[in-house]
């Protein structure tokens, strides 16, 4: 990981002087958006191993529980009265002819944003519903140095919390030897998932759309509560399951799902070709079905999944895309086939 953050970071340095240079180009952007997160990546990877077990716990919760309670901080001490009657209220209180134009000013760039924004969504519904890949591949493209100017530095900061947690997982034991640890496991479940669930009726109690300029503090509000609540609910999920696993009087009904995990990298891929069919226009067409159908429509996809997993895994060691890995990780190519046993012949 390192060498590759190297590698596109020295290009975007390259291209970006190219284009300080009057050379007009966009590939530093992407280059650049793949060498940061790589290299912090990599640079927590090459520490983790000198990492002391509750360090990693406590790193992973405070990056992953910061930004939430920030985000909350945040939407409780915003002003919640609507954009509108604040831009009234502005121009009403500014006392001379230069205060009203500066207040006009930012009120016409601020609708000129939510105009743009709402014509971008306009557009994207339209490209996704009925335009063709190549259309939908220029869309994606032409948005992605904004998108991820401004999430992936947030979002780093939840995937490393997360990756310190599962590295604490890892070398605390609680993984590799869970029957060890069934104690701990239940708390998990008891405490997580009740609170996981309680928070995310209360957020989406408060706000579940974002209307601009409209509940900007609430949903800011909301939406914190709800990242804040994914984290004891994912937890306390785990941990139900590996208590199910360890439970002879239940194992049988989560049994079924160990073949998925078994190609779990195939199916997150077959999911996605799938939906990307499903809901496009360059496929059938239904991107925007109510979010009900959504949950309907995975569980369908799913099950079919689940059924594809158990055949090919009664034929075959691995997942197509789990051999592919091993291969390039181990350089050589493992056996793919399950052994046919043969019968004994006096």
């Amino acid at each position: 990981m390192l060498w590759i953050a190297g590698v596109a970071l020295g290009g975007a340095a390259a291209f970006g002087a190219a284009n300080y240079l009057g050379y007009e180009q966009k590939a530093w952007g992407p280059m650049l958006g793949l060498g940061v997160p790589v290299l912090v990546l990599g640079t927590v990877a090459w520490t983790l191993r000198r990492w002391p077990v509750t360090g990693l716990r406590n790193a992973g919760l405070a990056l992953f529980l910061l930004p939430c309670i920030g985000m909350v901080i945040g939407g409780l001490s915003a002003p919640r009265v609507p954009q509108a009657e604040r831009d009234r209220t502005a121009l009403s209180e500014a006392r001379t002819p230069a205060e009203k134009t500066e207040v006009r000013k930012a009120q016409a760039e601020r609708k000129k944003a939510i105009a743009k924004h709402e014509a971008e969504v306009v557009e994207e519904r339209g490209i996704a519903s009925q335009g063709t890949w190549s259309e939908g591949v220029a869309f994606r493209l032409a948005e992605w140095p904004e998108d991820a100017k401004n999430h992936i530095p947030f979002a780093m900061i939840f995937v490393l919390g997360m990756f310190m947690l599962g590295a604490w997982f890892i070398r605390s034991g609680l993984m590799a030897n869970p029957g060890a640890h069934l104690g701990f496991y239940r708390k998990t479940a008891l405490l997580g998932i009740p609170l996981g669930i309680g928070l995310t009726i209360v957020a989406a109690s408060i706000a579940t759309t974002h209307v601009r300029g409209g509940n900007d503090a609430l949903f800011t509000l909301a939406q914190g509560l709800s990242l804040m609540a994914s984290l004891p609910a994912c937890l306390g999920y785990v941990a139900a399951i590996v208590l199910l696993f360890h439970s002879p009087r239940f194992r049988g009904l989560v049994a079924p799902f160990a073949q998925p995990g078994r190609m779990a990298l195939t199916i997150y891929l077959l999911m996605s070709v799938v939906g990307t069919i499903f809901f496009y226009g360059f496929g059938l067409g239904f991107y925007g079905m109510a979010r009900a159908w959504q949950l309907v429509w995975c569980v369908a996809v799913y099950a079919m999944l689940l059924l594809l997993a158990h055949l090919w895994l009664s034929h075959f060691r691995y997942g197509p895309m789990e051999w592919l890995w091993r291969s390039f990780t181990y350089l050589h190519l493992p056996r793919m086939r399950l052994r046919v046993t043969q019968p004994h012949r006096a």
